[in-house]
């Protein structure tokens, strides 16, 4: 099931299923559609959120405090659960999901997770507000977010014509992985003009371009064509930058993320895993980003 909502501008659907963006079109544009489609031969994902981990945990499995717990790895189980729709009109609509007897078998702790989605103009904003509600425990988590954008996005295009250009010039590092796994290692990661990433199919033939102490700021642009999208990402210290590995996948991910995946070479202990948010009880975390088309 999905819902729908639109001001004359855009419209967008979100699936109570993860939450996730189904759909952006532009009113503008003949109805253009702006979310990646799906497709099982590459991907058959959209927007999803990461929840309460972001990428992977080595085997699905991790300790917190002597106990071992089982977790969807990649991204955590938002994205694969259903949430409830507890706010929809005309420009808004905003889900939940509260721990539970079956999140507790995968995640220890009582969290009360909130995403907003509302559009003005021609932009999606998406808040999340996260909730420990627990009275005594400090909670461990991650939140990332993974929308997939169509690229090309007009006929007579070829993926090659798109580059991503980030919102100021920026000098930043890649963190490197080996098997979707941190290395504990990063390097400088050159920009055409400090700006500009040129798209091309092996840019991820190594999995995801992770990239720190970059723009929060990423446009997606095209030689050729006009259309495109900006992805505002102010509340997030990292971005992933991916499609399939080793295809000629027509689409590019954009993620902002709050959280990275596990050490290669480090014990799966969530108390000490590498860069986890914490939350105090009854404290309330929120963090946003928004998607601007063209």
């Amino acid at each position: 099931m999905y819902y729908t909502m639109t001001n004359g501008e855009i419209m967008t659907a979100v699936t109570v299923k993860g939450a996730e963006i189904l759909s952006i079109t532009n009113h503008d544009a003949q109805n253009k559609e702006y979310i990646w489609v799906g497709n099982e031969k590459y991907w058959d994902g959209h927007a999803p959120s990461l929840f309460p981990i972001v990428g992977r945990v080595k085997n699905g499995k991790y300790i917190y405090k002597g106990k071992e717990y089982s977790i969807m790895s990649p991204h955590g189980f938002v994205w694969i659960s259903d949430l409830n729709l507890i706010d929809h009109s005309d420009n808004s609509m905003t889900f939940n999901l509260k721990s539970s007897t079956e999140t507790k078998k995968s995640y220890p702790f009582d969290f009360d997770y909130k995403v907003r989605f509302f559009i003005e103009g021609k932009k999606l904003f998406i808040d999340y507000t996260i909730t420990n509600i627990s009275a005594s425990e400090t909670m461990i988590f991650a939140l990332g977010a993974h929308p997939g954008f169509n690229v090309p996005l007009c006929e007579g295009e070829k993926f090659e014509d798109y580059y991503l250009e980030f919102g100021e010039a920026c000098k930043p590092d890649e963190i490197l992985c080996e098997k979707a796994f941190l290395l504990g290692k990063t390097k400088p990661y050159q920009l055409e003009n400090d700006r500009i990433i040129r798209l091309k199919h092996n840019l991820f033939d190594n999995d995801a371009v992770l990239l720190q102490n970059c723009a929060r700021k990423i446009t997606l642009r095209s030689n050729t064509g006009k259309h495109g999208v900006t992805v505002d990402f102010a509340d997030f210290k990292y971005v992933g930058i991916w499609h399939t590995n080793e295809t000629d996948a027509p689409f590019v991910c954009i993620e902002p993320w709050n959280g990275v995946p596990s050490l290669l070479d480090a014990p799966e202990d969530l108390e000490t895993k590498y860069d986890m948010m914490r939350l105090e009880p009854h404290g309330v975390y929120t963090a946003g980003y928004s998607i601007e088309v063209f």
